[in-house]
């Protein structure tokens, strides 16, 4: 047989990191000691569906001369070889030849006769073929056959088959034999450390860190003198004992039975960075439970979220909270009010004269005197208090823990402030506003924002209707 030479010509529709999600999930939802049947044939029918192949299978040389098909996976319509591959005489393949090394071939048709006589009546058109090896001793290998068409194996898939092989072989080895608990231990711990993402394994009753990946090491440079220490002791800051936030009781059912993984957003105490968290329960090696977990860093996602959350929320020219989101927020501190049982007020602001500024002096110097109030507004203003722009020339504003009598005070101060910065800009029209300020008590029922900013409108109408009746 013509052995391929692997090209790198590039991925055919597969990814890297989609390979490294595969094996991810293939590690936390699919690898169990305790069940390696199970286990092989689901490795099989993940990698399988995922390459789109057609047979995986596995053979084991399960006496001297003879080999069998042990596993097999097909996808729908691809006939099953398995009945007819007991007790393989070895002989008729070139042993050498797959225990040298990962054997490819992309067309089964340019192959010498007597392979084909092999493989054509299986209905195979392409096929790859990974040894598994284990102390320089071959166990058997692992198949991979396109039955419908010629195939060029991509190095990612290739890569990912080597890996799958990878974890079959210490399954097929530590079903013969228990004494290599040791070598699983370290191919499983090799594989995830070749997984680039945060992946730690901790014991769930005792916190102790059982492993933790090359990733998460370089993440956490204390992980080097870690393992046996409580998680809570090195991936979080300030903790004296198990962190109250510890996902590990949301992932067993009201029968205390393993459930599905658990996904959560954190952002860690130490590295201050936001992880999409994956919590899952899986088999250790020496037979227990134990809380595995994968993170994702989502930092950027997070910052980007918070650009556009900005971006949404907020009235360019002003720098304060838009309509739509300023409604939202003040409802929100209302309501906080109350239930902290704290008297707030509510105050609807409005400029004097607006349009007489645009008409005289146009707008560029009317958006100066919105941006002037909205300065003499924020100067008076707390940090728990709320401002949003509800129209081109009025505002919202809640004062949080705050009287009418403090509110009129500061709305006094206000005024000073933006009659001020009038002198200052040397401006010829005033600089005036009027204003409505409703309370908001805690005791009485908050039945609507909008019956209060009506409320506070209409006594900000009836306050600029009394100035001018007095000019």
């Amino acid at each position: 047989m013509a052995e391929k030479k692997i090209n790198g010509n590039g991925p055919r529709g597969i990814a890297l990191q989609d390979v490294q999600n595969l094996l991810l999930s293939v590690v936390t939802n699919t690898y169990d000691l305790q069940d390696i049947d199970s286990t092989v044939d689901k490795i099989l029918a993940t990698v399988g569906s995922f390459i789109d192949a057609n047979r995986l299978y596995v053979f084991e040389f399960t006496k001297p001369g003879f080999c069998s098909n042990t596993y097999e996976w097909c996808s729908p319509g691809t006939e099953s070889q398995i009945d007819f591959c007991q007790d393989f005489d070895s002989n008729k393949f070139d042993i050498g030849r797959i225990a040298s090394g990962t054997f490819i071939v992309d067309d089964v048709s340019s192959l010498p006769e007597p392979d084909r006589k092999l493989l054509d009546p299986q209905g195979i058109k392409a096929l790859a073929i990974l040894p598994m090896i284990t102390d320089g001793e071959l166990l058997g290998f692992v198949g991979y056959d396109e039955c419908e068409r010629k195939r060029a194996w991509t190095d990612e898939e290739v890569q990912l088959l080597k890996i799958s092989t990878a974890l079959i072989t210490p399954l097929v080895l530590h079903k013969h034999t228990a004494k290599e608990t040791k070598q699983i231990h370290e191919i499983f711990q090799t594989v995830l450390d070749n997984i680039d993402m945060p992946i730690y394994v901790s014991d769930i009753d005792s916190y102790e860190i059982l492993f933790a990946n090359h990733y998460m090491r370089k993440i956490f440079p204390a992980l080097a003198h870690g393992k046996g220490k409580p998680c809570w002791s090195i991936l979080q800051k300030g903790q004296t004992g198990p962190c109250l936030w510890c996902p590990t009781s949301r992932l067993f059912d009201e029968n205390g039975r393993p459930g599905g993984p658990y996904k959560w957003e954190f952002q860690n105490t130490v590295t201050k960075r936001w992880y999409l968290l994956n919590d899952s329960v899986i088999t250790w090696i020496d037979g227990r439970q134990v809380h595995l977990e994968t993170a994702t860093d989502i930092t950027e996602l997070k910052r980007n979220e918070e650009r556009l959350q900005h971006f949404a929320s907020v009235d360019h020219m002003t720098g304060t909270f838009n309509r739509e989101w300023g409604y939202k927020t003040l409802d929100e501190t209302l309501r906080k009010g109350i239930g902290a049982g704290v008297l707030s007020c509510l105050c609807f602001l409005d400029l004097d004269g607006l349009k007489n500024v645009n008409d005289l002096y146009g707008h560029d110097e009317g958006d100066h005197l919105i941006t002037s109030f909205v300065h003499a507004i924020r100067t008076f203003s707390r940090g728990s208090d709320v401002l949003c722009r509800w129209g081109g020339d009025e505002f919202l504003l809640c004062l949080y823990d705050c009287s009418e009598n403090q509110a009129r005070k500061i709305m006094g101060k206000i005024d000073e402030e933006f009659d001020m910065l009038k002198h200052f800009a040397d401006k010829l029209y005033d600089h005036r506003f009027s204003y409505g300020i409703v309370e908001v008590w805690p005791e009485r029922e908050y039945s609507s924002l909008d019956k209060l900013i009506s409320k506070a409108d209409e006594l900000m109408y009836m306050h600029k209707t009394t100035k001018q009746k007095t000019i």
